[in-house]
């Protein structure tokens, strides 16, 4: 890894690259992964617990999970995590296990579970309620909305918009059509005209 930085920071220099530029690379290869992964072998029995905590500050100091709107689908999670860690790389039932120690631990995020099957990471600050009321206020300044429109603005994967959409439909924030080409979510106004 330094050795990259050095080649960077010299081609930089090199090519006349503004100080600005130089600075920005340099922090984006210290933030491409984890300097000293956790291993079962430096760890010990004290490896899950560990390993969680590396996990929630990988999440929550690169910026990954507040930039994902508070949620991250386990694959997601599993992959960006595995490529930070380099050659150290974690199983599937490891990142599950670490995932419900998360909040016994006290690492602000824990595992959720769908109804649908779908299993995130969500941070602690995360609330169903206001996230609702964004995608009303997007099918009101649309008129309707599908699980792919909510996903393109928002930027957040279709299977959680798509989650997200059903739980604003349960907290009668949205209702719903359903057309032949998809769900269309309209803004809830029958608690308005009660």
């Amino acid at each position: 890894m330094d050795r990259y930085k050095a080649q960077i920071t010299s081609d930089a220099a090199a090519s006349g690259a503004n100080e600005g530029e130089s600075e920005q690379m340099r922090e984006l290869m210290l933030n491409m992964g984890i300097r000293s992964p956790v291993t079962r072998s430096s760890a010990g029995t004290l490896y899950h617990q560990q390993l969680a905590r590396q996990l929630a500050d990988f999440l929550t100091h690169s910026g990954r999970l507040k930039e994902a709107g508070g949620m991250m689908t386990l694959p997601d999670v599993y992959c960006i995590f595995n490529r930070a860690r380099g050659m150290e790389l974690i199983s599937p039932d490891d990142l599950v296990e670490v995932a419900t120690i998360l909040r016994p631990l006290g690492l602000a995020m824990s595992i959720r579970k769908f109804d649908s099957g779908v299993t995130v990471i969500q941070a602690d600050s995360h609330d169903d309620r206001i996230m609702g009321q964004h995608i009303r206020a997007l099918a009101s300044q649309l008129g309707s909305v599908t699980s792919v429109d909510v996903s393109a603005q928002l930027r957040i994967p279709l299977t959680l918009a798509r989650e997200h959409a059903l739980i604003a439909e349960e907290g009668a924030l949205l209702c719903r059509d359903e057309c032949l080409d998809a769900i269309r979510f309209y803004p809830n106004m029958f608690s308005e005209w009660a």
